[in-house]
């Protein structure tokens, strides 16, 4: 699953790969990516995005933060586990205030070097501190390895204010799919498959820009019954009705 995330124009396009440790990356992305060339890319742990040479990688600070919250949980009297959430969670603290005034791509970007720059310094700072004290294998081990290893990902964030903390977003957009294919075990094809991601590409679109899924659906077919050109009714074309509009904020 990859999208386009802006303040407008949002997108979330499905596909269905046979398996995607036999596809390139670049195969995989290549149409997006010839529309979308200057977007971040936010990834899962497939090594296959990395020869995407012209892309920004960015790594999933929820994951980073879960490590250091399943350590807490295994044992309540590790400190050291809870103050790597601790840390983790003041990243999203900041992001939140930042929803909450409204910020700009410009101020929000100023926030993260200035605000965000220095919880990332200190949490590393820390890291490097008590790495040795450690117990290798541990989970708090595991949460602190993950966090040195993706260092790399989990800091590019600072570099452009379009790219989310998590991918939390391209997760809750799969999920529908992933809970409901119990319900279409007949679309056991290639064909069934992509027929599948299509409409949910088209659905999850739909809800990202605050349309009603149903009447927007309605709507495109109204539309292409009619003769008209349904390729123009994007989620956020000035065509669609009001009617087809969410009118919850």
């Amino acid at each position: 699953m990859y999208g386009c995330i802006e303040q407008a124009n949002t997108i979330h396009i499905l596909q269905y790969c046979m398996n995607i440790h036999l596809v390139e990356a670049e195969t995989m992305l290549k149409n997006f990516l010839r529309i979308e060339r200057n977007l971040p890319l936010l990834r899962w742990l497939y090594t296959g995005y990395k020869k995407l040479m012209d892309k920004t990688l960015c790594g999933c600070l929820v994951h980073a933060k879960r490590k250091f919250h399943e350590a807490y949980e295994v044992n309540r009297s590790n400190e050291y586990a809870k103050q790597g959430e601790t840390y983790l969670r003041k990243l999203f603290c900041l992001e939140d205030k930042a929803d909450e005034s409204g910020l700009t791509l410009e101020m929000r970007l100023e926030m993260r070097k200035n605000e965000s720059k220095q919880v990332l310094d200190e949490f590393y700072s820390w890291i490097s501190q008590i790495e040795s004290k450690i117990l290798p294998k541990s989970l708090m081990w595991k949460a602190i390895t993950y966090a040195i290893n993706q260092k790399e990902y989990l800091e590019n964030f600072l570099k452009d204010a379009r790219i989310q903390l998590s991918n939390n977003l391209a997760e809750q957009s799969v999920k529908p799919f992933v809970i409901g294919r119990s319900n279409w075990l007949f679309a056991n094809t290639p064909n069934g498959a992509n027929a599948s991601t299509l409409i949910y590409s088209i659905i999850q679109s739909a809800i990202l820009n605050n349309l009603i899924p149903q009447k927007y659906l309605t709507f495109i077919f109204d539309t292409i019954q009619s003769g008209g050109d349904a390729s123009l009714l994007v989620p956020w074309s000035d065509e669609i009705p009001e009617s087809c509009k969410n009118k919850k904020s």
